[in-house]
């Protein structure tokens, strides 16, 4: 039985660009997030908020790295 309320609040997540892109060209653990997320959610959610919950998992992977990286080049006044 699908949840349509979970459903709603999963395709809520922001998904970006690149999050997309990378679950297709590098899918870092991919088999383990898609079996997490299916052990989890099993029946209650449909394959396509499977696949969108798994493409905001990558999109906000990369959105940590990237803060990451630039938060190691800002000064000292624009971290305050």
């Amino acid at each position: 039985m699908i949840d349509e309320k979970l459903e709603q609040q999963i395709f809520s997540r922001p998904l970006t660009r690149w999050g997309k892109m990378m679950s297709w060209i590098f899918p870092y653990r991919k088999k383990v997030i898609l079996e997490n997320i299916h052990q989890v959610y099993a029946h209650r959610i449909s394959q396509k908020a499977k696949i969108h919950l798994l493409q905001a998992f990558y999109s906000h992977f990369i959105k940590i790295i990237s803060e990451t990286f630039r938060l190691r080049f800002l000064s000292e006044k624009e971290l305050e």
